[in-house]
């Protein structure tokens, strides 16, 4: 009988800690939403509402969304069925960022471009239930340009006073510069902001403007690529605009910052960036290295250097399995990890990947025991990453299309497995992390560590307050301590 419990114990704790980098099976099918749905095609970005429901953006001959409960069922209350198309008349239209405003009214930011390809800024916005707000801009909709024919919208972010502020480039197809502008909560461009409501800002030479961040402070990040003059390589580059729109001098001296992890004769094509609650700024891009195309990330701090407590000189590489690796989304965790997403080309197929950095720009072995998690998608080798965020329970949703429909995955992080969730009241351990000795909170009868797949690999009895476990291997343990008084508990133990 004492063999049946133990087994059925192990069992319940195995199923209550997913392992960090598995997929949710209980999301979508086997840890995949798949539209397949030819009017949703080219699925792009997502956001995370508070409630945790999901609302995804994409299309190509119109801005289309979808709108998901928590978890991964349609939010039978939006659009049709929880699915939506916004056209432009006489134009296609693309979706590419979205933003939900406090009150859940939706915000989606993209292209509107005619068949001839003449692009435009183009931006809605939607009531909760996804209907045409004609509150904005008289028709929920507002189309602009930047006075030239070619104009991509990479970025979108909504102020805490009701403005928006997008963001991405503007020029021909040879020679471009990154470009914001700011719209106020009627819909009507703010002419407080740039030149009548519009900004345009050289780098250096050919500049690609790709993301964007807001700042606490009400500053404009604005990310990217850019080519020095008469260069065929780009960098890393990122801009600094204050409240008004002019360029940010406190930021690298004049308001730019640019920075190289590509060999030489390579590239750094930026897809996105995001910011850490101290404030420095991560960015993340393909980067060509030797024959390769890798993972590149920098870090810069709030002045716009280089952050040398990163990686040791502020950049990280890495390369999947010797393939071609397309790097396009990065977010901060809680607990400060870093994530990146995006997806690699292996003879057949292109698939997912999904790497984790320590705060100090390490792989994070505690995720998928290598720092690195990859993923087949169903429907072959089609998929695409373009974003990545965070559930309130520490989830991981990846978006992006798969052979053109919608695609969104959910994948487990491990800060599920937070020790936050335990009973502070009972007896407990530290220091977690550990890397030596564990120490307990009051004195305990026996103590057992297994594996996540219920393997017994140390323990002791009559312990008094601490233990040794520096001969475990690098990883994440469930953890069984039995009091005196006869209480036991379960925890999680990660070894560094």
């Amino acid at each position: 009988m004492r063999k049946i419990y133990t087994s059925l114990l192990l069992f319940s704790i195995t199923v209550a800690f997913p392992q960090s980098g598995e997929l949710d099976l209980n999301f979508g099918v086997s840890g995949f939403l798949i539209t397949q749905n030819e009017d949703l095609d080219t699925g792009h970005s997502l956001t995370v509402m508070p409630n945790d429901q999901i609302v995804m953006v994409g299309g190509y001959d119109n801005f289309t969304a979808i709108k998901l409960m928590a978890d991964g069922t349609y939010d039978n209350t939006f659009g049709t069925q929880g699915q939506l198309l916004v056209n432009f008349a006489g134009y296609n239209a693309a979706g590419k960022e979205v933003v939900v405003q406090p009150d859940g009214k939706i915000i989606i930011a993209g292209d509107v471009f005619t068949p001839g390809g003449i692009y435009f800024f183009g931006v809605v916005r939607l009531n909760p239930d996804g209907n045409l707000d004609n509150s904005f801009n008289g028709t929920g909709k507002l189309v602009f340009d930047f006075d030239e024919d070619m104009n991509y919208l990479s970025g979108v972010a909504l102020q805490p006073d009701g403005k928006i502020v997008v963001t991405g480039q503007a020029g021909t197809y040879s020679s471009a510069d990154y470009v914001a502008a700011r719209i106020n909560a009627d819909g009507t461009l703010d002419n407080s902001f740039g030149i009548n409501g519009k900004q345009r800002i050289n780098v250096q030479g050919d500049d690609r403007g790709t993301c964007m961040a807001l700042q606490p402070d009400g500053k404009i990040l604005i990310g990217g690529f850019s080519y020095p003059v008469a260069s065929s390589n780009c960098w890393f580059a990122a801009v600094r605009l204050t409240t008004d729109g002019q360029l940010d001098t406190t930021f690298s001296t004049d308001g730019k910052a640019v920075a190289k992890v590509a060999s030489s004769y390579g590239n750094d094509t930026v897809y996105d960036m995001t910011l850490q609650p101290d404030g420095k700024i991560l960015m993340a891009a393909d980067s060509y290295i030797g024959a390769s195309q890798d993972v590149g990330i920098v870090r810069f701090t709030t002045n716009g250097d280089l952050d040398n407590t990163f990686s040791g000189d502020g950049r990280f590489s890495i390369n999947m399995v010797g393939t071609s690796d397309y790097c396009n989304a990065i977010v901060v965790q809680p607990d400060g990890n870093i994530l990146v997403a995006g997806s690699y080309y292996t003879t057949p197929e292109r698939n997912m990947f999904v790497i984790r950095l320590t705060p100090g720009g390490e792989l994070d072995i505690t995720f998928n025991s290598d720092g690195k998690a990859n993923f087949v998608v169903p429907e072959d080798n089609g998929v695409s990453v373009y974003d990545m965020k965070l559930q309130s329970t520490g989830q991981i949703l990846v978006s992006g299309y798969a052979l053109n429909d919608f695609m969104i995955a959910r994948i487990f992080s491990g800060t599920e497995l937070s020790t936050q969730q335990w009973d502070i009241n009972k007896v407990s351990f530290y220091p977690n992390p550990a890397t030596n000795e564990i120490y307990f909170t009051e004195n305990i009868a026996t103590v057992c560590i297994y594996t996540l797949d219920g393997k017994k690999i140390a323990g002791q009895k009559n312990s008094s307050i601490k233990m040794d476990v520096s001969h475990l291997m690098k990883g994440i343990y469930l953890i069984d301590i039995e009091t005196a008084e006869k209480t036991i508990v379960h925890q999680k133990l990660v070894k560094r």
